[in-house]
């Protein structure tokens, strides 16, 4: 899910791209049924939301029994999110989240609101009769392919970066940037760009500006020099030296196509 519509795919020991529908498509409903059933086989379904509108928010939960703590987290879930439907907990470890005046255990919540668009797609897979077996944030699900391939950038190197700062375009449009701290989500923008890199200067400069925005956001987190950034950008070959030249930020840049990443990672696409 994006905010201009659903891009289907079929996961399997490679990634096949099927179709994109846009929102508005005429009979949404029908043609997304027709794709599942039909152009998938009737395969399960998995949901990855990558639209604009995600919350977070870290939290502390103080110590409970075993028993307690769902109802606890939920309570939390709701005081914190009170007109989201459609909430979750992840526990963070503690190891990464000290904080002398902050007892409990550290989680992040997440909440996204129950839209129209959600409405679409969830009706549209449950008229279709396959199975739906998850539904995930893209950006918290990324976190852990960021801190592979962070590592594997810098497999050679005695200290690894504290923070990273991952930069991707949708197919379809908007700017996606995760930040994770230690492995973990930091925090998440999506941003309107250029709709493709075919301009190379014009879009490496939209990228820089929107990472310079970043990085004043990642230093209300905490962020400091010492701890180490790694910025890694996935675009066309044709933008590196544009990017190379306009990035001025103290860190270690990584640009590499879709394809690197994936070799990298030892994923087929």
């Amino acid at each position: 899910m994006s905010d201009e519509g659903l891009q289907v795919y079929i996961v399997g020991s490679n990634v096949k791209h099927i179709e994109f529908i846009p929102w508005e498509t005429e009979f949404f409903s029908n043609h997304v049924e027709h794709v599942l059933r039909k152009k998938c086989g009737g395969k399960p379904v998995v949901v990855f939301n990558d639209m604009v509108e995600q919350h977070y928010r870290k939290e502390r939960i103080p110590k409970v029994g075993i028993g307690d703590r769902a109802n606890v987290i939920k309570s939390r879930l709701s005081y914190v999110f009170p007109n989201s439907q459609i909430r979750a907990a992840l526990k963070l470890d503690k190891k990464n989240n000290i904080s002398a005046d902050a007892p409990g255990d550290p989680y992040l919540f997440a909440a996204i609101p129950k839209s129209e668009l959600f409405n679409k797609t969830f009706s549209s897979i449950l008229a279709s009769g396959v199975r739906l077996i998850g539904f995930f944030l893209l950006p918290v699900e990324g976190t852990n392919l960021i801190d592979r391939l962070s590592k594997k950038i810098n497999k050679e190197n005695e200290t690894k970066s504290v923070w990273t700062i991952f930069i991707g375009q949708q197919s379809s449009g908007g700017l996606r940037q995760i930040v994770t701290r230690n492995g973990e989500l930091a925090l998440t923008r999506m941003t309107p760009i250029i709709d493709t890199d075919v301009e190379p200067r014009l879009w490496a400069n939209e990228v820089s500006e929107e990472l310079d925005a970043t990085m004043s956001y990642v230093g209300r987190f905490g962020y400091k020099k010492e701890d180490g950034l790694d910025i890694i950008i996935i675009s066309n070959t044709s933008t590196h030296a544009d990017l190379q030249n306009i990035i001025k930020i103290e860190a270690d840049l990584h640009l590499m196509t879709s394809r690197d990443a994936a070799d990298m990672l030892g994923v087929k696409i």
